[in-house]
């Protein structure tokens, strides 16, 4: 009992006594730190979410203007606005062009998912791919149209046009709860053609410009409206999509 009890008061006096730093450590591991995010021109510079919460070295994955702000342009809070869909990186949301009063859609992607993923900027690339993909793909009949985009410190807010007719998806669930006696149970061959061959174009154009979707599936087709005598479908969600740029081959003839 003894023995405990000294082992006790020794273990008194031992948390008693000032504990031993090394005032050295902190120091070099600021400095350390300052020197990694020193700039983003540096050759250190890493694209972490401590990086970008800097004011000072605040990172740009777009070329939008700093200035403009998304809810001076866009009402995102209107009777009938709200979130039409959530994907594994983002959310999108319906909210309305406030200078013509336009339906639009606006896909806010989080920052720091932007910068951690390589599914949403693949090594060595700096800006954010699906805007880039986007953009080359300005206009295109059967692409989502890119109208505007806008960045803060904490998200990237890709605007596109809004499709009233939703996701394909959601189209052949509905009809699959049709009654039969309505005769609408299901998209009639001809207009499976049509779609199929709408989606088929825009492949064939992603291709042509060094582009791979690698999600096409009916969640990511839009109905552009709810006309089914005239079906008109757009592809989109480019967040997997890949920009590959070929190469010559280095034994083609001369």
């Amino acid at each position: 009992m003894a023995v405990v009890i000294s082992q006790m008061e020794g273990e008194g006096d031992s948390l008693d006594a000032p504990p031993v730093t090394e005032p050295m450590q902190l120091p070099m591991r600021e400095s350390r730190v300052n020197e990694v995010f020193k700039s983003p021109s540096s050759p250190k510079f890493r694209l972490s979410l401590s990086a970008f919460r800097r004011p000072e070295n605040t990172i740009r994955l777009t070329d939008s203007d700093p200035s403009k702000h998304l809810e001076a342009e866009y009402d995102l809070h209107s009777l009938g606005c709200g979130v039409l869909g959530h994907g594994a990186f983002s959310t999108v949301r319906l909210a309305i062009r406030r200078l013509d009063g336009v339906k639009v859609a606006v896909k806010s992607i989080a920052k720091h998912d932007a910068l951690r993923s390589r599914r949403l900027r693949p090594r060595g690339k700096r800006d954010l791919e699906e805007w880039e993909m986007l953009r080359r793909l300005q206009d295109h009949p059967y692409v989502i149209t890119l109208l505007d985009v806008f960045e803060t410190d904490e998200e990237i807010q890709l605007v596109t046009e809004y499709c009233p007719g939703g996701e394909l998806f959601d189209a052949i669930q509905k009809k699959r709860n049709r009654t039969q006696s309505m005769r609408r149970g299901q998209y009639s061959e001809a207009q499976a053609a049509c779609i199929t061959t709408q989606i088929l174009r825009a492949l064939e154009d992603l291709h042509a410009a060094d582009v791979v979707h690698r999600d096409v599936k009916p969640e990511n087709i839009l109905l552009a409206d709810n006309d089914d005598s005239a079906i008109h479908v757009k592809l989109c969600d480019f967040g997997l999509a890949r920009s590959l740029f070929r190469k010559p081959s280095s034994d083609s003839l001369s």
